[in-house]
């Protein structure tokens, strides 16, 4: 790469980046930035006027995914998962926020599995969920243990939807459990991910490389002017 520096989002795509070749000394980790007074500024009262607006005011606990309907974000698995939830909490609702090639498949899977009711509507991304501090169930991966970090989040193996479901059930059972890992989800992105303190670090690493970059033209053009002397 012809870059003198390159800001990864994540350990994870550093090592990826070291992996093919890149030298690990011309990589900074700077995390996505979320503004936590955003979410500061909610209230539980506030968050409940969307169940009314998403057709959801009956509904029970409310299970969120975002992402893209595509086959590597395995919500197949999520929705395989919602009959055994519903075993032990019958109102449990899925929402699936998303578009993709996958949303006719998924949709036939919903109607194949009894959940077919499963709703679309507006949700927030993982580190959104933190920042609201929600209990949060991700699949068993470097980069979600790098974003959650130990003991703020349940990690199930990617594909098992029996374990989602024992997970997602166990959180359902525990409010007080539950409100734990999403305090702590809340701590962690306090952390590492606020935008402020990102942008700061930022700065730093954009001010350190031209630094680098002038500090390096100046001993060029002092070693050429010494080879003319030379001459």
């Amino acid at each position: 790469m012809a870059a003198d520096h390159i800001l990864a989002i994540s350990q994870a795509v550093r090592d990826g980046l070291v992996r093919r070749g890149v030298a690990p000394a011309r990589i900074a980790v700077v995390y996505r930035g979320l503004d936590l007074d955003d979410f500061r500024r909610l209230r539980p009262e506030e968050l409940e006027t969307l169940r009314p607006a998403l057709g959801l005011a009956d509904a029970g606990p409310l299970l969120i995914n975002v992402a893209r309907l595509i086959s590597r974000k395995g919500q197949d698995t999520i929705i395989r998962a919602l009959p055994a939830v519903r075993h032990r909490h019958p109102r449990a609702t899925l929402l699936l926020v998303g578009e993709g090639p996958y949303r006719a498949r998924y949709e036939a899977l919903a109607v194949a599995e009894g959940v077919s009711e499963a709703q679309e509507g507006t949700g927030v991304a993982l580190l959104e969920a933190m920042a609201a501090a929600r209990p949060c169930v991700v699949s068993d991966l470097p980069i979600f243990h790098e974003v959650l970090g130990d003991g703020a989040g349940l990690f199930v193996p990617a594909g098992r939807s029996d374990l989602f479901a024992d997970a997602v059930t166990a959180l359902l059972d525990d409010p007080e459990g539950a409100a734990i890992l999403g305090r702590r989800a809340r701590q962690a992105v306090g952390e590492r991910f606020d935008i402020r303190r990102n942008a700061l670090e930022f700065v730093k690493i954009c001010q350190r490389v031209i630094a680098d970059a002038e500090l390096a033209k100046v001993e060029a053009s002092g070693s050429r002017r010494g080879a003319v002397g030379i001459q």
